[in-house]
């Protein structure tokens, strides 16, 4: 009987492991087919204290060109709207994002000590690293941390975002 048990576990453990990898194998095609040149996407979600729109083309496969809106109010109001170039490595759930980009925006830093500061202008240089995962063959979840160089101000500014995206197809 003992000897049954382990048989009937270990079949379901094979059983559920092939599964799964059939589950990632369908998952790293719809990827690379959704990722594929000429296909479209858009995607929105939430920064820190801000929200993010973006949309574009894949303009080779995983090379995805298109521009972005962003607003944000932590520490400072800002709004911003550029391009950007991104690079998607892999062909499965979980993906890895490479991408850098420019925008120009609006900013205003707070004061809490004096009198606030006037708002400027200013290119903001940009650079992301960050992780797709993808929740069906259209739709993925990724989350990246964006640094920008404002060239007016001379300073850094750090932006984490969160953003549901939709693969729009052809």
């Amino acid at each position: 009987m003992k000897q049954l048990l382990h048989s009937a576990l270990l079949f379901l453990l094979f059983n559920t492991v092939g599964q799964a990898q059939d589950m990632f194998l369908k998952e790293g095609r719809a990827t690379y087919q959704t990722n594929a040149k000429g296909h479209w996407m858009a995607g929105g979600g939430l920064t820190f204290i801000g929200v993010t729109g973006k949309a574009g083309r894949f303009v080779a496969d995983h090379v995805w060109l298109g521009g972005e809106l962003e607003h944000l109010s932590f520490f400072g109001t800002r709004y911003e709207a550029g391009v950007f170039a991104r690079y998607y490595k892999g062909k499965g759930m979980l993906n890895g994002i490479l991408g850098t980009g420019v925008t120009y925006g609006q900013f205003k830093g707070w004061t809490f000590d004096g009198p606030m500061p006037p708002a400027y202008r200013s290119v903001k240089l940009n650079a992301l690293l960050g992780l797709e995962l993808r929740l069906t063959e259209r739709v993925s979840f990724e989350g990246v941390a964006k640094i920008g160089w404002l060239t007016a101000a001379q300073c850094v500014q750090f932006s984490p975002q969160g953003s549901l995206n939709v693969y729009l197809g052809r």
